[in-house]
């Protein structure tokens, strides 16, 4: 559905994109051999460190990285704004990098968010995730040793 959101959305502007149905395993193993122009990729992560390092770091360049990943788009700009991210101690400091090498990003139109895909989790009352719900990076309900499962 996504890719078919995608076709109809350029083909508005003239922009004929051909959607090959495969399945799951055969999807990551092209998306690994670099083999799609364009690449949706549906991922959580525990905070920006994770996301710009897998996504955006030059090292995580698909097939020719020095530690091939998921750095589809073969970006190499914001590799100082990460290792300065990691290398800072001051969290409002460290926040304010990250905003930095999102934004250029952005503006350097290297990806963009489409959409947000609405995460629907079930849980038992008998579960009690032993601390507030809030809305994180990671997009589902932690689990934490002070998670207890009752009946």
């Amino acid at each position: 559905r996504i890719y078919e959101n995608m076709q109809a959305q350029l083909a508005e502007v003239g922009v004929n994109l051909t959607v090959n149905v495969v399945d799951h395993s055969t999807m990551h193993s092209m998306i690994r051999e670099d083999a799609n122009p364009i690449v949706v990729y549906i991922a959580w992560r525990p905070n920006a460190d994770v996301y710009l390092t897998r996504f955006f770091l030059s090292d995580s360049i698909v097939v020719t990285g020095a530690a091939p990943d998921t750095n589809f788009s073969h970006y190499d700009q914001i590799d100082d704004l990460i290792k300065a991210a990691r290398a800072e101690t001051d969290p409002d400091a460290q926040i304010e990098i990250w905003k930095e090498a999102q934004t250029k990003i952005l503006s350097d139109m290297v990806a963009y968010p489409l959409h947000f895909q609405q995460q629907v989790y079930a849980r038992s009352n008998g579960v009690d995730y032993g601390h507030d719900l809030v809305s994180v990076l990671a997009l589902y309900p932690g689990i934490t040793e002070n998670t207890t499962i009752g009946e």
